[in-house]
């Protein structure tokens, strides 16, 4: 037997799983002194302490008593090692996975706390917010359903625009939100309501006019 041989193996091992001199010294019922002194090879464990020891180091009394893994220990060590990190790499992905789910949530319940009243002003809020997508410098008034349409806040003249070519249509009057037009002899009432702060709602009735 080499002590220092021995003493080696003892300290990579213990360090290979994370271990200090006190955490082998606890699970085998020494002191970390004890321990010391196998890893600096001053000392060499006791018959009655070896199979505590290898079976904490994963290795054989054999093993301990050459100062060296043997091959097929070798492969047992890889096994644990390759097992280990599986089970390192699925703790992981699910401490990931779970991140990701309460970041979503946070994120949700900040998004309907800031935001929910205003999308669902309107009741079911998918065909606003599809509409909401098209909106374009091209196309900047959308149609949502039969007499909706939305645009961006602020983007009155495309309404203006809209009348003017498909009732012939001019604005005479606003009163608040609503929007009066004419085209000589009847008249147009549109209304308006913010929409998701960004966003303007338009109700014109899909009338026809009078004309001369």
């Amino acid at each position: 037997m080499d002590n220092r041989k021995t003493g080696q193996l003892i300290a990579e091992l213990r360090k290979g799983k994370n271990m200090t001199q006190q955490d082998l010294a606890d699970k085998i019922h020494v002191t970390n002194t004890a321990v010391s002194k196998w890893e600096r090879g001053l000392s060499f464990p006791g018959v009655d302490i070896l199979e505590k020891l290898a079976e904490e180091l994963g290795i054989t009394v054999m093993d301990i008593l050459a100062g060296e893994v043997c091959k097929k220990t070798e492969e047992k060590i890889s096994e644990i090692s390759i097992d280990v990190m599986r089970t390192e790499k699925k703790k992981r992905n699910k401490i990931y996975v779970f991140g990701i789910i309460i970041a979503v949530v946070f994120s949700a319940i900040f998004f309907f706390d800031r935001y929910g009243p205003a999308i669902f002003q309107r009741g079911y809020p998918i065909p606003y917010i599809k509409a909401m997508i098209k909106i374009s410098d091209k196309t900047p008034l959308i149609k949502v359903k039969e007499g909706v349409y939305i645009t961006k806040r602020g983007e009155k003249q495309a309404v203006i625009d809209h009348i003017k070519e498909k009732y012939d249509a001019e604005l005479v009057e606003q009163a608040g939100n609503g929007y009066i037009f004419s085209n000589g002899i009847d008249k147009l009432v549109v209304s308006s309501e913010i929409y998701w702060r960004n966003y303007t709602v338009w109700s014109i009735p899909d009338i026809t006019l009078q004309t001369k």
